[in-house]
């Protein structure tokens, strides 16, 4: 599975397993994927206990390259 198409929700921790119901519900497949924390630690990726730090981009290179072939007026 890729990303295309999937969207981030960002909820309470003790609602987390409402918002999955809820949604799964719906027909919506969903799962919880990490948990926020004090912006200190930063981002990290943590996959079987080894964690990795991620790095923030403060532009999206697919938003730039979008707008960039609208402003050539590519369809």
């Amino acid at each position: 599975c890729n990303g295309a198409g999937a969207m981030l929700i960002t909820c309470k921790e003790n609602d987390a397993e409402a918002v999955v119901a809820t949604l799964e519900k719906e027909g919506i497949p969903c799962v919880q994927i990490g948990k926020m924390t004090e912006k200190s630690t930063g981002m990290k990726l943590v996959d079987r206990e080894e964690k990795t730090n991620i790095i923030y981009r403060e532009k999206d290179p697919y938003w730039e390259a979008f707008y960039k072939s609208i402003k050539l007026g590519w369809k």
